[in-house]
């Protein structure tokens, strides 16, 4: 019964961390949630972390995970008619298709719009909505999108959806009307917000100013964004930053990828701890495991990050990045 509850609160807790785009936490915690899912039989539950876990490969830019964790999702969630999970899976395949600028990115989005509501993938996905809808070209769809993030964020005052809201207008409008709008969201971004959005913003900002040939401009913006993108490990993104940068004439070198983006959930769990100065038994006694397995994912963390003891592990440069590392954004 208690691991029951534990596996529904950590996928509670996964879903607003993907939200607040700590996407290493909710990974993690989608994962732990899935595993005592699995061991209580919970379907349900493991139904909504295939689908978290979607969502935060989807953004990572990883698209065979989030694809087959989509598909674990959908699979299950359609014959017990879970629309959570649905939602969840749709959230992350649209996610996925608008990374790749795909125009079916629309329709994965309006799937979760057609089912009855529910709350967390909707709101999350609202301003995706808005942004895949308009380069699809539906502009009624994209304004209706617009309408409803305006009506929540007017109820509730969520500092965080300000700049969206702002950035959702400026797809909307006319050329001048646009202008204001992006210039309006990064603004709010400065209080409000991830880093990822606002380089979002600002991604879309320097292709609008690169259409209407303001170049040094969009440069401006392009490489903000592109310097975020890389630093979030939201891969897809980097790369359709890059190529708007290479659009306006600049030569933009690829960014080989770092060691610490080849750690699995359960590897990045451990080794935050040990880059904290945690002892195996500590780790072992935090995360329920027993000593030897934190031996065996600790092997393999060294492996990864090429490095071969626990000190060099608290030493190297990437302790910070291993112990701060939750903060997607």
């Amino acid at each position: 019964m208690a691991l029951g509850i534990l596996s529904f609160g950590l996928r509670q807790l996964a879903g607003v961390e993907f939200w607040a785009r700590r996407l290493d936490d909710a990974r993690i915690h989608a994962a732990e949630g899935l595993g005592l899912g699995l061991e209580t039989g919970n379907e349900n539950v493991v139904l909504v972390d295939h689908g978290i876990l979607a969502a935060v490969a989807a953004v990572r830019g990883e698209e065979r995970a989030c694809r087959d964790e989509a598909e674990a999702a959908l699979l299950g969630a359609i014959d017990r008619s879970n629309r959570d999970a649905m939602n969840w899976a749709d959230l992350a395949l649209g996610h996925l298709d608008l990374s790749l600028g795909r125009p079916e990115a629309s329709d994965r989005f309006e799937s979760i719009w057609a089912r009855p509501w529910i709350g967390e993938p909707r709101l999350i996905g609202a301003a995706d909505a808005v942004e895949a809808a308009a380069r699809a070209g539906r502009g009624e769809v994209a304004r209706a999108r617009l309408t409803e993030l305006q009506r929540w964020t007017a109820a509730t005052g969520a500092s965080w959806a300000l700049p969206l809201v702002e950035r959702c207008r400026a797809l909307v409008s006319t050329d001048a009307d646009a202008e204001r709008h992006f210039q309006e969201a990064l603004l709010l971004h400065e209080s409000s917000g991830s880093a990822f959005d606002r380089a979002r913003t600002q991604l879309l900002f320097g292709e609008f100013l690169r259409r209407a040939r303001r170049r040094a401009e969009a440069r401006t913006q392009l490489r903000s964004a592109l310097e975020t993108f890389a630093g979030v490990r939201a891969g897809l993104w980097e790369e359709r930053a890059r190529n708007e940068l290479r659009a306006t004439g600049e030569v933009v070198r690829h960014r080989d990828p770092e060691a610490i983006w080849q750690l699995t959930p359960q590897e990045l769990q451990i080794a935050r701890l040990v880059a904290k100065g945690a002892s195996n038994r500590d780790a072992a006694a935090e995360l329920f495991l027993s000593p030897r397995t934190v031996e065996y994912h600790l092997r393999k963390v060294f492996t990864k990050l090429g490095i071969s003891s626990r000190t060099e592990l608290v030493r190297t440069t990437l302790a910070d990045e291993l112990v701060g590392s939750g903060a997607g954004s």
